[in-house]
């Protein structure tokens, strides 16, 4: 399973790194240079990774693993015993 799971993640990227390399090739026949056309794409991918990035963080804050997350979060978190 973990072989199967690390074979289709491979695929995966694979897959999109050939979308993005179509996708820089019609830039270039659009006009633009190869390498701005290589940059540009990276950067969208940048721009749209970080965002998910962002959205991800946004909405781990709303899960439901109360006692989970206080323990990942450590002592900090804890509430304060009463005295």
């Amino acid at each position: 399973m973990m072989v199967g799971g690390l074979v289709a993640a491979i695929c995966m990227v694979t897959a999109w790194m050939g979308l993005m390399g179509a996708l820089v090739m019609y830039v270039v026949s659009l006009g633009l240079l190869p390498i701005a056309a290589v940059i540009l794409v990276a950067a969208i991918n940048l721009v749209a990774g970080g965002g998910l990035l962002y959205w991800c963080i946004g909405v781990s804050r709303d899960l439901l693993f109360t006692a989970t997350r206080r323990q990942l979060a450590g002592p900090s978190m804890a509430k304060p015993s009463a005295p």
